[in-house]
């Protein structure tokens, strides 16, 4: 927990650098985080419940869809992320009213929303199905032949040893 608040600006960073992509990044929050290429998805929902599963993914990005927000752009965007999710909900339901497993995989849509270089995922899987953890599984495999990078941060072994190209015990 420490390393990944440290990558994604909660704690800074006391010693030792922090290079991505030959640059080397000093993120001060998560916002700042996200806007130089890390994403994290906690094992505590992070979201509002209040709010529709699109409003929850552009949490803080709405400014991409106008000074007056275009809803049906908002929409259709949302549409697609929850798509890479085979998550079929409607980007306009209360997040409330889902389950706790599709919370969490909202949580993802809104972390891939960013277009991470670095996606730290600490136990996503959770609150999840074994169904839904095998495609959260293919969407990771998916995003590292793209050229992303995900950091999975779980205590089930087999998990870990199923889907990791490199292990690190801390």
């Amino acid at each position: 927990s420490t390393l990944t608040n440290m990558l994604t600006g909660i704690y800074s960073i006391g010693s030792g650098t922090f290079v991505l992509d030959g640059k080397e990044i000093h993120p001060k929050n998560q916002v700042e985080a996200n806007n130089e290429g890390v994403s994290i998805i906690v094992q505590e929902l992070g979201t509002l419940s209040g709010l529709t599963v699109a409003e929850n993914i552009f949490l803080g990005g709405w400014k991409q869809f106008g000074n007056v927000i275009k809803w049906n752009k908002l929409y259709q965007a949302a549409t697609e992320y929850l798509g890479q999710l085979q998550l079929d909900v409607e980007p306009t339901e209360i997040l409330r009213n889902l389950n706790a497993s599709k919370q969490q995989l909202v949580s993802i849509a809104r972390a891939l929303s960013h277009k991470p270089r670095i996606l730290i995922l600490d136990e996503p899987t959770a609150s999840l199905t074994e169904t839904e953890s095998a495609t959260l599984f293919q969407i990771m495999l998916n995003l590292k032949k793209q050229g992303y990078t995900c950091v999975l941060i779980s205590h089930k072994l087999d998990e870990v040893f199923a889907y990791s190209d490199r292990i690190v015990v801390m």
